[in-house]
C-alpha cells in the first residue's frame, strides 16, 4: 500500500493550517555538477556472514544476494538504498549502496539517513500503546477531551467522536491529507480511510498529554530504548550533512526540513536503525495488542493498530509501506513465526517495484 498521497507534498509542505502551523521547508538541491555514479556496498556485521534462510525455506548466500540486489537497484534506476534483513535479536544481512545525490554522485554510508515516510506510523503507534499501558491514554475515549482539533469546525459533532483507536486503525473519517481547509470525508468509526491527517492530530494530543515536545517523547520512549542512534525527527547535523536526497523520476527533487516531529511521516533513519525498532517491537509485551486486527480491508488484508497484517503460506505477515511525495519510499515486513524481517529504504519512489522483485527472489 502506498502510504502517502502523491499530491501536494512539494507544493503544500505544511500539514496543518492556522496560526500554529509548523513551517516545513523543502530543501531543493538542484546542482549542476557532472554526474558521477558511485556505488558502495557496505558489508554486514559479523553475524551476517552466514547463509540466510527465508520463511519459504530458501537458503541464500550473502554474496549472491548482494549481487542480485545490486542488479535490481541498477535496473530500476534507484539512486540509493538501505536494506537490512534481521531476526528478532540480530541483523542477518545489510546492504548500503548508491549515491545521496545523483547529480553530485556522492556515495552513501551506513549512517546516511533516509526519510522513512509512513514507516514512521508503526513507531508512533507503539509509543501510543505504551501510554495506554501506563493508564495515561484510553484508546476509546474521545481525543477532544484532551485537545480538540484546532482546525476542525467546532460545530461539527464528528470532531468530538474521534478516538486514538480510530486514528491508529484509519477509521477517523478524516482525509489522507487536506488540500486547503480540513473537512471530514466520512463518519468516525464507520469505514477505513487511510489518513495522515489523523495521525498528525493524535500527535498533537500526545504532545498535550505528555507535556514535552513530541520528538523528545519519541526519543525517550522508542529511539533510545531501541538503540536507534542515527535516527531523528528534527533537523540536526546528520540531516544537514549525511541525508540521502529524494529523487522523482530520476531527478533530484529535494527533502523535507522538519523543525517539529510529524508522526505520520517525519522519521529520518537508516535500515539498520529501523531494524532495531523492529527488534524492540517483536520483543515488546505490547506486540500482540498492536497487531490485533481492527478491520478487514477489501483486499482481504487487515488493519491493526498502526500496522497492516495478512495471512500468508508462512503464517502472519505484519507490514507497512511508505512514500513521501514519490521522492522517498520504503517498506518493512515481519514474519513472526519464522523470526524474519526486512527493512528497505530508498531515495526514490520505486520501492514497491523493488520489493516485488525482492519477494520473488526470497520465495515469498
Amino acid at each position: 500500500m502506498n502510504t502517502l498521497p502523491q499530491n501536494q507534498r512539494i507544493t503544500q509542505p505544511s500539514q496543518r493550517s492556522g496560526k500554529n502551523s509548523p513551517v516545513m521547508k523543502i530543501h531543493l538541491l538542484l546542482l549542476t555538477t557532472t554526474v558521477l555514479l558511485l556505488s558502495t556496498c557496505t558489508p554486514a556485521p559479523t553475524p551476517a556472514q552466514t547463509k540466510i534462510t527465508t520463511p519459504s525455506g530458501k537458503t541464500l548466500h550473502p554474496d549472491t544476494l548482494t549481487s542480485h540486489l545490486l542488479h535490481l537497484k541498477d535496473s530500476l534506476k534507484i539512486p540509493a538504498l538501505s536494506l537490512t534483513i534481521s531476526s528478532t535479536d540480530n541483523p542477518l544481512f545489510t546492504l548500503t549502496t548508491g549515491v545521496r545525490n545523483q547529480v553530485l554522485g556522492d556515495s552513501i554510508n551506513p549512517a546516511t539517513l533516509f526519510e522513512a515516510a509512513s514507516l514512521t506510523k508503526p513507531l508512533f503507534a507503539l509509543a501510543v500503546l505504551q501510554l495506554e499501558a501506563e493508564g495515561r491514554l484510553d484508546l476509546d475515549e474521545p481525543l477532544a477531551d484532551i485537545l480538540p482539533h484546532p482546525d476542525l469546525d467546532d460545530t461539527d459533532d464528528r470532531g468530538r467522536q474521534i478516538t486514538a483507536r480510530m486514528v491508529l486503525s484509519h477509521t477517523s473519517g478524516l482525509p489522507g491529507w487536506r488540500k486547503d481547509s480540513l473537512f471530514f470525508v466520512g463518519t468516525p468509526g464507520e469505514a477505513f480511510q487511510y489518513s495522515g491527517e489523523a495521525f498528525e492530530y493524535l500527535g498533537l494530543v500526545v504532545t498535550e498529554l505528555v507535556g514535552e515536545p513530541l520528538h523528545e517523547f519519541l526519543g525517550r520512549t522508542i529511539l533510545d530504548p531501541a538503540g536507534m542512534v542515527h535516527s531523528t525527527f528534527i533537523e540536526n547535523e546528520a540531516t544537514r550533512t549525511n541525508m540521502a536526497i529524494g529523487h522523482e523520476d530520476g531527478k533530484v527533487s529535494g527533502r523535507y526540513e522538519n523543525e517539529l516531529a510529524f508522526p505520520a511521516y517525519g522519521l529520518r533513519t537508516t535500515a539498520q536503525d529501523y531494524a532495531r525498532f523492529v527488534q524492540l517491537l517483536m520483543n515488546s509485551p505490547l506486540l500482540e495488542r498492536m497487531v490485533e486486527p481492527q478491520r478487514e480491508l477489501p483486499t482481504g488484508d487487515q488493519i491493526a493498530l498502526g500496522i497492516f497484517r495478512n495471512e500468508t503460506n508462512y503464517g502472519p505477515r505484519y507490514y507497512h509501506s511508505g512514500n513521501n511525495g514519490n521522492r522517498y519510499s520504503g517498506k518493512v515486513e515481519i514474519y513472526p513465526e519464522h523470526d524474519f524481517a526486512y527493512v528497505l529504504l530508498t531515495n526514490s519512489g520505486d520501492a514497491e517495484a523493488f520489493v516485488a522483485e525482492l519477494l520473488a527472489y526470497l520465495g515469498l
